[in-house]
């Protein structure tokens, strides 16, 4: 970085530059989602606010890609207490999931709502306030065979993914008191959903 940096743009090998920060940024990422499944990793909780953490993220991934968003969140989002860096990965991971679910371009739709997990309820989580998050792309599917696979370690479908992404995101869930989900219908595009934890007041 620092190299690029002091190189003039029009420099033959400051391509070769770029290509090495580029390469030295996905070790680091790679790194980041093989430490979540060792004894480090746990998450360094503040309380937070999702709504423009979601949006910065997601914007960020999509740049340069040609893809849009649409992101509708609930106008008074409850604060949740995170890891910001660790929920900005799993929001990085399900985003570039969908971007590569639709080669041919399309849109992903992002939600941002309060929810209220009541006793007897359907879903393995603690009765109380929660933010959910969902994010939905328009691409070709999940598979029914493949639904309950997407996040154990090491499975994936593409030719040179590491299938690190999904799971590491439902191990980063799972460790803030979270639960992660995908719906999908083959041929109708995926969403993957998201609950985490709210701070009750805020």
């Amino acid at each position: 970085s620092v190299l690029k940096m002091r190189m003039d743009t029009t420099d033959p090998e400051a391509e070769i530059i770029s290509e090495i920060e580029k390469s030295s940024l996905r070790a680091r990422d790679l790194t980041h989602q093989l430490l979540t499944f060792s004894k480090g990793g746990a998450p360094i909780k503040k309380v937070a606010s999702i709504k423009n953490m979601v949006h910065d993220t997601v914007e960020f991934v999509l740049r340069g890609s040609g893809m849009k968003f649409n992101y509708h969140c609930d106008e008074n989002l409850r604060n949740i207490e995170v890891d910001e860096g660790q929920i900005a990965q799993v929001i990085n991971n399900i985003s570039i999931n969908a971007i590569q679910a639709m080669p041919d371009g399309g849109n992903i739709r992002i939600t941002a709502q309060n929810r209220e997990v009541v006793p007897g309820e359907a879903m393995p989580l603690d009765p109380g306030p929660y933010v959910m998050i969902s994010i939905a792309d328009e691409g070709s599917g999940i598979p029914y065979e493949n639904l309950n696979k997407i996040f154990d370690p090491y499975f994936t479908t593409k030719e040179n993914g590491t299938g690190l992404g999904l799971a590491s995101s439902f191990n980063i869930v799972r460790k803030h008191g979270g639960f992660i989900f995908a719906v999908s219908r083959h041929g109708g595009g995926a969403e993957i959903v998201f609950y985490l934890p709210a701070v009750s007041g805020r």
